[in-house]
């Protein structure tokens, strides 16, 4: 074991990385049809696509779940209920095998485990 503290995770993409991958690869494909076929209804498309998936990204909301870091419970996610009681009460106590785990909220919006005693 080290003494060293745990380096700070980034939080998951949810598949957007792959959303946009698969989005610009779809554009790109409309446009050179557009442009090999002078059809201008792949421009079109090309087009909603982008408006679209921009509209897509800009309502989308975040679920208000956040990442447990650390601890037994290391990248599990909590539900929006147990964040709201976590930032209401300044911490969240989990029940565990040895007893209990407390994580605490940190910057970012994730809960980070509190090493010591539980409750």
């Amino acid at each position: 074991m080290s003494d060293r503290p745990e380096e700070p995770r980034t939080p998951l993409m949810e598949g957007r990385v792959i959303t946009v991958c698969s989005v610009l690869a779809t554009l790109v494909t409309l446009l050179m049809l557009w442009t090999w076929t002078d059809a201008v209804p792949f421009a079109v498309m090309a087009v909603c696509l982008v408006a679209a998936t921009g509209a897509l990204g800009f309502l989308h909301r975040r679920s208000g779940a956040a990442e447990l870091v650390g601890g037994p419970f290391d990248g599990a996610r909590v539900g929006p209920a147990r964040v709201a009681e976590c930032r209401r009460r300044g911490e969240l106590i989990l029940p565990a095998r040895e007893g209990t785990v407390r994580y605490s909220p940190d910057g970012s919006g994730r809960l980070v485990h509190v090493p010591g005693p539980g409750a």
